[in-house]
């Protein structure tokens, strides 16, 4: 280790630092116009899924980071020991480098690579989406009888934003465009001022107006949401570069699953991750499983509604409270669920909690399902698991358990496998509400389960019935 690192003085340690940030600066600059461009490239044309893309760039990052560490470690050993000057002197190329990367950032151009010009149309009012204007673009623009620039640039997405939208000013009043400064942040919360002011212009603006951010993602994807439910005319002139949820594998709070192609479950969304995906324009409807009597979720869904109603994104409460469990609850939920408009995304706080499991192995199976979030407690007898949407198998449950266990955590028939029936068991089931079914192990059958249930199966060896149902 000491021959890899360097003496641990404090100006080591503060050159070692300049040297890996502005090296690490460059090099990533370098990564990202190259080979991330192109491995986006390569997924897009192949068909590649997001996360073989994601985890690609992550083994980019890895390298980056790895190497500049490397580089900047071996670097400061050389010098540690040089006289005052050379020290003073070896950042120095270094920080050019730095610099020739921020000249590219603040050419927005050079980073977003090539424009794709696609167009939809309706209404009066002309939204046309593009680059950052240049000079030159902005007197096109000027030429062709643009109303007004709308820029999104925030000065707080520093240091790109705040000098790209001084030039973007300037230049306008040079060649006699308005530009109309709507700052928008690239997470939610914070934009409640520029939604308001971007449908002041959409209901009350009139001829063709130029829109931008700085890459012309997120932002401009919650913009072009907003003017589509609005119904006018939108044209674009970069790429369509909406993020997939189709291959997103994980939010902040959990994973996302596909249920099926037009329903998706998450977790609920952090700000940018309302923004790149809830607000983009894919979602028609989102279905919150919140539950507003539950004083924890409360401000989730206070801040939901908050959103929704500001960027008009349907959204619709259906929570589902587990404790008791009662599985007709879920599948009457599903079945709102299959009359909403799709895509839909369904989402409580994390992506598995006893309610989001029933909605989705309900709507999977179309069957009374179990979430298994609610099993993890053992009976006295030992533990309860899931083998199906519908089925739990486990050993003999004591007499409270029927109704304390079993029938609180969802079960509704009960199949006794042993060689022959269980009279006493039998009336502790009855007097649970629990069907009670003498079914011996030999005659158990998978189609016994393909309606009914929940179902509690005991009375033979655990490992026996699991064998018999799965026809191990």
């Amino acid at each position: 280790m000491k021959k890899i690192l360097f003496k641990f003085k404090l100006v080591n340690i503060i050159e070692f630092l300049l040297i890996w940030v502005t090296l690490g600066f460059f090099a990533g600059t370098l990564i990202l116009m190259g080979p991330v461009r192109w491995t986006a490239t390569w997924a897009r044309t192949s068909g590649v899924s997001s996360g073989t893309e994601n985890l690609i760039v992550i083994l980019f990052i890895i390298l980056l980071v790895v190497s500049t560490f490397l580089i900047s470690t071996f670097t400061i050993r050389k010098i540690q020991d040089k006289s005052r000057k050379v020290k003073l002197l070896t950042p120095l190329p270094f920080i050019i480098l730095a610099a020739i990367a921020l000249w590219f950032w603040m050419n927005p151009m050079l980073m977003i690579g090539e424009v794709e010009i696609t167009t939809d149309t309706a209404g009066e009012t002309q939204f046309v989406f593009g680059p950052y204007p240049e000079e030159v673009r902005l007197t096109l623009l000027k030429e062709e009888g643009y109303t007004a620039v709308i820029s999104l640039l925030h000065p707080a997405v520093a240091p790109f934003e705040p000098v790209l939208l001084n030039d973007e000013i300037r230049n306008g009043e040079k060649v006699g465009i308005k530009i109309i400064s709507i700052p928008m942040l690239p997470w939610v919360s914070e934009n409640v001022t520029a939604v308001e002011e971007i449908k002041k212009i959409i209901n009350e603006g009139k001829g063709k107006y130029y829109v931008h951010c700085y890459l012309g993602k997120d932002r401009v994807n919650v913009v072009k949401n907003l003017i589509s439910n609005a119904n006018v005319k939108v044209k674009s002139e970069v790429p369509q570069s909406r993020r997939n949820i189709r291959d997103k594998e994980k939010f902040e709070r959990g994973p996302v699953i596909t249920i099926t192609d037009e329903i998706f479950l998450t977790p609920y969304p952090t700000d940018v991750e309302f923004t790149s995906y809830y607000l983009s324009g894919f979602f028609k409807q989102i279905v919150s499983m919140l539950d507003p009597k539950n004083p924890e979720d409360t401000m989730w869904i206070n801040k939901e509604i908050k959103i929704t109603s500001q960027f008009e994104v349907p959204i619709v409460n259906l929570p589902l409270r587990t404790e008791p469990y009662e599985p007709e609850d879920a599948l009457n939920i599903v079945e709102i669920i299959k009359t909403l408009p799709k895509p839909l995304v369904i989402h409580a706080f994390l992506t598995y909690s006893a309610p989001t499991e029933a909605i989705l192995y309900t709507l999977k199976s179309g069957l009374p399902s179990l979430p298994p979030s609610l099993f993890k407690a053992d009976m006295i007898n030992g533990q309860v698991d899931i083998i199906k949407e519908n089925i739990a198998v486990g050993n003999n449950p004591t007499k409270p358990e029927f109704s304390n266990y079993l029938y609180r955590k969802g079960i509704r028939e009960i199949i006794y496998t042993d060689v022959s029936d269980n009279p006493r068991d039998k009336k502790f089931a009855v007097d649970a509400n629990l069907k009670w079914n003498y079914i011996p192990l030999e005659q158990l059958d998978i189609k016994i389960f393909e309606s009914g249930g929940p179902y509690y199966i005991y009375g033979s060896a655990p490992e026996l019935i699991k064998n018999k149902i799965l026809n191990k």
